[in-house]
């Protein structure tokens, strides 16, 4: 009985596959004729008289709109298979170019990071695509406020690794506490919000003899990395007067004085900058401790990417991932 109940079933069953492709092909073929009528009907329009001319526009016009969901769900399909097969090999190969940025984020700061960089003097050359301008008016200003001119310096190092070359006028307070570096940086790139600006940068640094450094700069909203252990960094808007600048680290360094006295009985002094050497040698000491740091998380944080990248376009979560994929395999290899 159970046999014949289903034997009954896929008898139905298939009868209402039959009447459902049956209707279906009906209207196919119906539409078809139509067309197809209409057409011969057409192709002897000079010969037909006003009714027959008119049962062939009826019969194109029926015809059509009996084809149409065949016709629709056959581009449908055409459609998602094109589409579909594009969109799974454009993520495949955004993937693996994600994965290949990741790669080469890792490389890159292994680089920046895993040397302490070599500095030259700056030629007349290095000045072509920048203010100059700007340079002789920070000195005169820091010279008011007490500073003297140490000498203008290139990074040799990121210029090697990343093509970038940037002069950096340096100058020292009169007591020595305090070295001021100004430099017109030109990136390849503007982050979000600064276009059509001038990235004219202002850093002040201290270094105390405990290792710590007190950092002041103009950089808020461009410089998004994080910061190292060992660095207080204090950023201000891009517009800030040099003059503010120097009187908040001055501020902020009396305050870290008083701290590290409090904390450690005699405390820490601060490292004198008499001369370009000793201005070179304490920016050796500070990229010691950036790139200690660097080391100990894979020489990327995935965060930083995500705010560096936000500031470009919308990509920071994937950028970020990659990053975080990437150090992670770099830290399984040092480790």
């Amino acid at each position: 009985m159970a046999d014949e109940a289903e034997d009954a079933n896929m008898d139905e069953s298939r009868s209402s596959s039959a009447k459902k492709f049956g209707c279906g092909t009906a209207l196919f073929l119906c539409g078809a004729i139509a067309v197809a009528g209409g057409a011969v009907l057409r192709n002897r329009w000079e010969t037909l008289n006003g009714a027959a001319r008119s049962a062939a526009i009826i019969l194109v016009v029926l015809g059509t709109l009996a084809l149409l969901p065949f016709v629709i769900l056959l581009a449908i399909r055409i459609v998602l298979k094109v589409v579909l097969g594009k969109v799974v090999k454009d993520l495949s190969k955004s993937m693996d170019e994600l994965k290949k940025a990741g790669a080469d984020m890792v490389a890159g700061n292994k680089a920046l990071y895993g040397r302490i960089h070599a500095f030259r003097s700056a030629r007349d050359q290095d000045f072509e695509k920048v203010d100059r301008r700007f340079y002789d008016e920070a000195q005169q200003r820091f010279a008011e406020l007490g500073f003297r001119h140490l000498g203008d310096i290139v990074d040799q190092t990121i210029e090697e690794t990343r093509g970038l070359t940037t002069v950096v006028r340096v100058m020292s307070s009169t007591d020595g506490s305090t070295t001021a570096g100004v430099y017109h940086f030109k990136p390849p790139q503007m982050p979000r919000g600064f276009e059509g600006k001038d990235l004219i940068m202002v850093d002040l640094s201290t270094e105390f003899s405990d290792g710590t450094f007190l950092l002041t700069s103009n950089t808020k909203g461009l410089d998004l990395t994080t910061t190292p252990t060992g660095l207080h960094k204090v950023q201000h808007e891009l517009d800030t007067p040099i003059e503010r600048l120097v009187a908040a680290h001055e501020t902020e360094k009396q305050k870290l004085l008083v701290a590290k006295q409090q904390q450690g009985g005699q405390g820490a002094s601060v490292v004198t900058i008499n001369t370009l050497g000793d201005a070179l040698a304490s920016e050796k000491r500070q990229q010691q401790v950036k790139n200690a740091f660097r080391k100990t998380i894979g020489y990327v944080d995935p965060e930083e990417v995500r705010r560096v990248a936000s500031r470009v376009d919308e990509s920071g979560d994937a950028a970020a991932n990659a990053a975080d994929e990437a150090r992670k395999k770099e830290q399984s290899k040092e480790g």
